[in-house]
């Protein structure tokens, strides 16, 4: 998880406001195949905003969820989220901390942990892991899912796009974060001692053939991307002139019917 200065996208009302259009736009490519419904109490790791926290509660509603995120900004916006919904809020708490320091309780509370879009931002996926291992009821389950970012591809091809691309990868990995990590689930999951561990690629292809879909995607990227737009610019990494080369690329995407979008993401499942 990430400290004030060291994560990528920022803790600012107007990205906390995108986290939860962007769980509420993914959660069914997200949460697809992965279920908690026999499980009783899920610790959520890196839980932001409660964005997703939200999403468990309602998909499993005999489900309490513990969110511990290690920024307080967000801790506090998931604690006002939860509250403004009574008839979930019952069933959630938050705690500011880093999950990998978290200590065995005796009567080992969790029995299932959950982690989308976290271990992309931790300098030790492996040690996290380790630790989850040792906190959660023997027979948990963990479900993860991760960012595997070296499988983006357009069509018509769009340098400035991957120019600025390859910006906020070297950002990510520059701040301890791995924008990889995705396609190293299988062996951290197994190396923290996780057995009957599965891994699942989730594909995104967006073409002619779902032009709204296909719109969807690219205005959902151009968010994700302009997220991250003003730690890029105080690095050096990007500069105005790159960003709006950007927005036209993803632009003309949007408006050219031959245009198509590619993505793969990672999904993770193993028990204790």
């Amino acid at each position: 998880m990430s400290g004030s200065n060291d994560y990528l996208h920022g803790y600012d009302p107007k990205e906390q406001s995108r986290l939860y259009d962007q769980a509420r736009y993914l959660e069914p490519r997200v949460l697809e195949g992965f279920d908690f419904s026999a499980h009783g109490h899920v610790l959520e790791v890196g839980c932001g905003v409660g964005a997703q926290t939200e999403i468990l509660l309602r998909r499993f509603p005999n489900l309490r969820v513990t969110g511990i995120d290690i920024s307080s900004a967000q801790i506090e916006r998931a604690r006002s989220h939860l509250e403004s919904l009574p008839e979930l809020r019952h069933r959630s708490d938050f705690l500011v901390g880093d999950a990998s320091d978290l200590q065995p309780s005796t009567d080992r509370t969790y029995d299932g942990a959950y982690l989308c879009w976290i271990l992309e931002h931790v300098k030790n996926p492996l040690a996290l892991l380790g630790n989850l291992k040792r906190i959660l009821k023997p027979g948990s389950k963990i479900c993860v899912a991760e960012v595997f970012n070296s499988t983006l591809f357009v069509h018509p091809r769009k340098p400035a796009l991957m120019r600025y691309w390859e910006a906020y990868n070297v950002l990510q990995s520059s701040l301890g974060g791995d924008p990889w990590v995705g396609g190293k689930l299988g062996a951290l999951l197994a190396s923290a001692g996780f057995s009957e561990v599965r891994i699942r690629p989730h594909p995104i292809l967006e073409d002619c053939r779902d032009p709204e879909g296909r719109e969807s995607i690219l205005v959902y990227w151009r968010d994700l991307l302009l997220s991250a737009s003003d730690q890029l610019l105080e690095r050096g990494l990007v500069d105005q002139a790159l960003i709006e080369q950007l927005e036209d690329a993803l632009r003309s995407l949007r408006k050219d019917p031959g245009s198509i979008f590619f993505y793969a993401f990672m999904k993770a499942e193993g028990l204790t």
